[in-house]
């Protein structure tokens, strides 16, 4: 049975509301967090790409400017302007390589990732409470569904990432001479 463009563009509305409503779930505990006593680090204020490359350079650790720009889909001179002011904001750290001096390594700074742990703390906890009210079946298919999302999702990423032409590759290899300095 195939669905009308009708009821594909209804189902996509409502995924991204209730979306909405569990990305403000998580901001106000984010904000509250915050405002909740003095901290060190201010992750207040972050445009959408700044988060985007926190959280990825949390995924894998330590990331280079250069495969943080690819993550970003931006230029490696905008990756290392937009690293500097989370380095300044004392987000992020930076330092040479040790196995190649000409690369400069970024991290998660300890106490900003000493923050994002609490925050992260938080935020469980609230879902673990919404997922007590929501009930064990209901919990369990909402699992299953986004279990198939991920995949989906790591699917369309993983493609994208091998379909790089060969213009972006040159792009990449001027990124790395431009990390160099």
């Amino acid at each position: 049975m195939n669905q009308t463009d009708k009821e594909i563009l209804e189902q996509a509305r409502y995924i991204m509301e209730a979306g909405r409503l569990l990305h403000d779930r998580v901001s106000l505990i984010f904000v509250g967090h915050m405002a909740g006593g003095r901290k060190k680090i201010k992750l207040t204020e972050l445009s959408p790409p700044q988060i985007f490359a926190i959280k990825a350079t949390r995924k894998r650790g330590e990331t280079t400017i250069t495969d943080l720009a690819r993550m970003l889909r931006v230029s490696a001179p905008s990756a290392s302007a937009m690293v500097e002011r989370l380095v300044e904001r004392g987000i992020l750290t930076r330092r040479r390589s040790e196995t190649d001096r000409r690369k400069v390594v970024v991290r998660i700074s300890e106490e900003a990732a000493e923050d994002i742990r609490q925050i992260e703390e938080k935020i469980v906890g609230s879902f673990a409470e919404l997922t007590r009210k929501l009930g064990p079946e209901t919990t369990r298919k909402w699992c299953e569904v986004l279990r198939h999302v991920q995949t989906v999702l790591e699917e369309e990423e993983r493609e994208e990432g091998e379909g790089k032409g060969q213009g972006e590759q040159e792009g990449e290899r001027e990124g790395e001479k431009d990390e160099q300095n």
